[in-house]
């Protein structure tokens, strides 16, 4: 059942609603924070209840503009936008690209959409999806035309959709349309907090809040996902919507370095029973075993009670597990990696003269293997401080694991060619900068500034190093079109974030 956090309301005055103002807090739109409380039978069959803040409710003073998206035509011409600024090359993804990539969900979103036009009757689960596919389109549209106006409409639309949310969940019923309903308009509506949750009239310095927001949204997503057993996600839409939805769920228990029930051997195998595992479900499985791992080594590093023998004694009992995780990693990248012709994505962009089927389905494919090829590097970095305290004594870690500096070009190499390149309608979609904001951040944290740190002596905690000169005119590029594009924000509140620790399950 969900309740609600003792805050105010955001009423989105603007520059700065009501409640933040008269307390004084960055105002991000996020308002009233929302509680959503499942049920689950444990293994000793009885029924647990675990709590999670979902996002937000805010009452919203609707603009004229914002008020007339009622209208189904309205409604209509920006969802059709939002497809064609989202997808790569406004097309739906070629069926071999789910293999890489976390994008078989759209394909659910459309059709819902598509069969609501075509009915009428009283207000269901799937006018939320509208919504909050509507909220997305104003604020794409208002970025691509510099029109604060209507980056203002989308972030009124996107408080009705919360609010929708709200009742939505309060009269919750466990059907399994209406609960895929749900989690997709979670998904876009932390989609909208990832790419446009900070005002872009707001030029104050960088905070958590936003941040704080998309785990917020996260930990929601979560709750109504597992209020469902695994068997629930065998096959259909729900088994593509939870392969879809579980990477960007593991990724606030990779920053709180703590163990989460998707971990659990029966979400890792039962909604495989009927359809084999893609490459990136199998990518995602190694993601989601990293939190246990860094939870129990972060354990001995902070226990006061330890002398540092004991410690390395404690370490030396993980080795077992980090070995196989190693192990498992290297037979995943030996199996899936060879066939994506690496330097062939390192080259994308690289001259004017290259013909590629830029508009093609080939194309959409590159970036999907592109996508999957980032993760795993990602992964290494944020993984590579846990290895070399755990196993790098023996040298156990293979080179191409921990070599940051090749990582990390490789990664910016990637970003700035297939996710960040503003020349190209494939690169350009708002798809491309989604995906790779996280891999992003993640690349950004290794940034050191002491110049006599390579980042590769392999010892201790030693996880940042300085950008290269060629990694710095990458990062630039990269840069400038996260300014352009209006996300740099949120880049900028997950360093936060990430720096304050405060991350929880």
């Amino acid at each position: 059942m969900p309740g609600r956090q003792d805050q105010g309301e955001c009423d989105f005055v603007k520059p700065v609603c009501t409640p933040c103002k008269q307390s004084r807090r960055p105002c991000t739109g996020t308002g009233r924070a929302l509680v959503f409380k499942t049920t689950t039978i444990a293994t000793n069959g009885q029924p647990t209840t675990s709590t999670s803040t979902f996002g937000a409710a805010p009452l919203v003073t609707q603009s004229r503009a914002a008020a007339q998206l009622d209208a189904v035509a309205e409604q209509e011409r920006h969802i059709g936008f939002f497809w064609a600024a989202y997808l790569p090359n406004g097309e739906p993804f070629p069926d071999e690209a789910s293999r890489y990539t976390t994008c078989g969900w759209t394909r659910i979103v459309r059709e819902m959409c598509e069969s609501h036009a075509t009915t009428t009757g009283t207000e269901s689960t799937t006018d939320l999806v509208r919504l909050a596919v509507v909220a997305n389109s104003l604020c794409m549209l208002g970025s691509q035309h510099r029109e604060p106006r209507m980056v203002d409409d989308g972030h009124q639309v996107y408080g009705r959709a919360l609010q929708k949310m709200r009742a939505a969940l309060q009269r919750f019923e466990s059907t399994e349309t209406k609960k895929l309903a749900l989690l997709l308009t979670s998904r876009l509506l932390t989609m909208f907090t990832l790419l446009f949750g900070r005002d872009a009239t707001d030029r104050g310095p960088p905070s958590t809040a936003q941040g704080e927001a998309w785990v917020g949204l996260n930990a929601g997503e979560m709750a109504l996902l597992l209020s469902s057993r695994p068997e629930a996600y065998q096959t259909g839409d729900a088994h593509q919507v939870f392969v879809d939805t579980r990477l960007h769920l593991f990724l606030p228990y990779l920053i709180s370095k703590s163990r989460t029930s998707l971990s659990r051997p029966d979400w890792m195998t039962v909604p495989w029973a009927v359809v084999p595992k893609t490459p990136l479900d199998r990518l995602i499985d190694h993601i989601g075993h990293i939190p246990a791992l860094v939870e129990d080594l972060t354990a001995i590093n902070s226990n006061e009670t330890l002398s540092e023998k004991d410690k390395r004694i404690a370490k030396h009992g993980l080795r077992p597990r980090y070995s196989a995780f190693v192990a498992e990693m290297k037979d995943w990248f030996d199996d899936v990696v060879p066939g994506f012709g690496i330097e062939e994505l390192l080259a994308i962009g690289k001259t004017k003269k290259r013909k590629r089927a830029s508009e093609g389905s080939s194309s959409v494919l590159e970036l999907a293997k592109a996508h999957t090829l980032v993760l795993f590097w990602a992964t290494c970095l944020l993984f590579r401080g846990g290895l070399l305290q755990v196993l790098d004594e023996d040298g156990d870690i293979p080179p191409e694991f921990v070599n940051m500096r090749a990582i990390r070009y490789n990664m910016l190499k990637i970003m700035s060619s297939v996710f960040f390149s503003p020349s190209s309608k494939l690169t350009a979609s708002w798809y491309s900068i989604n995906i790779a904001l996280f891999p992003l951040r993640i690349a950004m944290g290794t940034v050191g500034r002491n110049d006599g740190d390579d980042g590769d002596s392999g010892h201790g905690d030693i996880d940042t190093c300085p950008l290269s000169p060629a990694e710095i005119e990458l990062m630039a590029s990269i840069s400038n079109e996260c300014k352009a594009r209006g996300v740099a924000s949120f880049l900028n509140s997950m360093g936060q974030y990430l720096s304050e620790g405060d991350a929880k399950e």
